[in-house]
């Protein structure tokens, strides 16, 4: 891979070989396919529930190269990141905002 590839996020630029040396310092990696299948798999069963369909999670570590870093042989541990744009960060402090609000609505008016 590439030290020189940066991938642009909001708000910041992410430094793909300095990103990968600094997870390698904890023991993550990126994931191959067949880890992240497994990663998403660990991740399902521990929050019972279902993360993106695998083709979705894949496209975003072919678009950004540093989303799915896994840990542990075998696959122990998942984490995933998601550089979003300048509007997909607008729309989840949106999203975030109106989801407070609508529990204080409840918590004071019953």
């Amino acid at each position: 891979m590439n030290g020189q590839h940066n991938v642009r996020a909001t708000p910041f630029v992410v430094d793909e070989s300095a990103f990968r040396a600094r997870m390698a310092e904890f023991n993550w990696r990126i994931s191959n396919s067949d880890e992240l299948r497994t990663g998403i798999a660990v991740s399902e069963r521990l929050i019972g529930t279902n993360l993106a369909p695998f083709e979705v999670i894949e496209s975003i570590q072919e678009a950004t190269r540093v989303a799915t870093w896994v840990t542990g042989d075998p696959v122990d541990g998942f984490f995933l990141t998601i550089p979003i744009t300048e509007t997909g960060v607008e729309a989840l402090r949106h999203i975030a905002q109106n989801a407070v609000k609508r529990v204080l609505d409840r918590l004071t008016k019953g």
